[in-house]
């Protein structure tokens, strides 16, 4: 399945996670798109000591809400590749 861009004047953002469970580290990508499929911005964080990959998931979803807020949107699509924290 591909990357469809949002409609109209609804903006996309996207989250997924890389989590080594190993040393407990994890990074976070975050992008945020309009309907011209333009990337508005991108985010990428490194976290250390990270307690599960269930965690880093829902702060990762947690930082695109945020960051759709700063940016003042008022419409969006939240998408992530975790079912359980998007059902949460």
């Amino acid at each position: 399945i591909s990357w469809c861009p949002p409609v109209g004047s609804i903006f996309k953002l996207n989250f997924d996670v890389a989590f080594d469970d190993s040393r407990a580290k994890s990074v976070l990508v975050e992008v945020a798109r309009n309907s011209s499929g333009e990337v508005l911005t991108f985010k990428t964080v490194a976290h250390g000591e990270v307690a599960s990959s269930f965690a880093v998931e829902a702060l990762a979803c947690l930082q695109a809400v945020f960051m759709g807020k700063q940016m003042g949107f008022t419409s969006v699509i939240i998408e992530g590749d975790s079912v359980s924290i998007i059902k949460k």
